[in-house]
């Protein structure tokens, strides 16, 4: 039994970084959520955006910003971020200017957006 005691001590935290180890099978391993934060944006919608547009019709299109800068009111950033659960977290990022209470610029133009 006194022999029985270090072997356990050194066994036991080999055994437990197994758990956390990556190559085990995936059904073994533990879920992880997937996570997504701010304005989901639809391609659909997102190629809906027209240079003219009020702001209401943005608002209308794509939902209220995610963020406002106080220092730029005339601009409105709308922001994803989705982390799948086993997978690279992805970002995506339009901002858009308006003058006069309409779209004036889009960033990244749509072209390059996607």
């Amino acid at each position: 039994m006194r022999h029985a005691r270090p072997l356990l001590a050194l066994a036991l935290p080999l055994v437990l970084s197994a758990c956390a180890s990556s190559s085990m099978p995936g059904f073994l391993q533990v879920y992880k959520m997937d996570i997504h934060q701010g304005n989901i944006l639809d391609e659909d919608k997102v190629k809906g955006l027209r240079l003219g547009m009020t702001e209401n019709e943005v608002r209308f299109l794509l939902g209220s910003p995610m963020l406002v800068d106080i220092f730029h009111q005339h601009r409105w950033d709308y922001i994803y971020y989705n982390k799948p659960g086993k997978d690279e977290p992805q970002q995506r990022r339009i901002s858009l200017f308006f003058e006069s209470g309409r779209l004036a610029r889009i960033e990244p133009p749509l072209e390059a957006a996607n």
